[in-house]
């Protein structure tokens, strides 16, 4: 059964766990569950916010999380992607062209076709989180 709980997304994750009592027991007492839920709340909270949950595991949050380093430059990672739930640190994140991000308008007008195209080929939505991200005393806002 464990092997089973440590395979779902995450959304279906927390949909067995409303289950029943028994569900919950289970799915409680797996120990990288307690871990991601105990350290890892945060990522957890931003991927189920981001509806982004269905794309990974427990153990996708898991493996980040008992790293130490980033997983570009090896750096301390103090922080996790959440589009790919990778550890990395804040320098990463600003330069590196793999953590890079474009809106999708921008993205249609770098393939030369329309918006609404894309959106309908790609069915793909990322709901953002709003709020002001900056480790700067003037805060960026996305």
């Amino acid at each position: 059964m464990s092997m089973m709980l440590r395979n779902l997304d995450i959304l279906s994750y927390f949909r067995f766990r409303q289950v029943n009592r028994r569900a919950r027991v289970l799915s409680t007492a797996l120990w990288e569950y307690g871990l991601v839920a105990k350290h890892g709340l945060e990522g957890l909270r931003g991927l189920l916010r981001a509806k982004l949950a269905h794309n990974f595991t427990i153990m996708d949050l898991y493996r980040p999380l008992i790293t130490f380093s980033c997983e570009f430059c090896s750096a301390f990672g103090g922080f996790l992607f959440l589009l790919t739930a990778t550890r990395c640190c804040f320098a990463c994140i600003q330069t590196s062209s793999k953590m890079r991000v474009l809106c999708t308008s921008a993205f249609a007008k770098f393939a030369g076709i329309s918006v609404g195209r894309l959106r309908r080929l790609l069915r793909l939505k990322l709901r953002t989180v709003p709020g002001l991200y900056s480790l700067m005393d003037t805060p960026a806002r996305i």
